[in-house]
């Protein structure tokens, strides 16, 4: 399922990557719930992080999710049934007894990459 070179990424990381995959990879071992932002310059060097997280919470047998806003949004629209056109009444779409709604209490870890543009876009 995930490429060795992905599981091994970690070894790799630089020392800002590593603290914060280190730090991640603390609270998902001590099940502390927490809020993560990982800024940095578009590219890669955030990619390369989130496919090593992702890997090896998987590799633990764990859920982690990843969402990315590459596509206009629609892969976090999607999953998480946000509207597409904001007002002070939207809510996402998912109920108590879905399948997302199960999803998203067992995951360990919610990785979604270009949250902040989303969440600052004008309606």
């Amino acid at each position: 399922m995930w490429k060795n070179e992905d599981l091994l990424a970690r070894d790799s990381l630089n020392p800002d990557q590593k603290f914060a995959y280190d730090e991640i990879m603390r609270h998902v071992d001590e099940n502390i719930p927490s809020v993560f932002f990982i800024d940095g310059p578009g590219g890669n060097e955030n990619i390369f992080l989130y496919k090593a997280l992702l890997a090896n919470i998987h590799a633990r047998g764990l859920i982690a999710l990843a969402t990315n806003n590459m596509s206009g949004g629609r892969a976090v629209h999607s999953r998480f049934g946000i509207p597409l056109n904001l007002d002070n009444n939207s809510m996402c779409k998912i109920t108590k007894q879905s399948g997302k709604d199960q999803l998203l209490r067992e995951a360990k870890v919610l990785i979604w990459d270009e949250a902040t543009s989303v969440a600052g876009r004008e309606t």
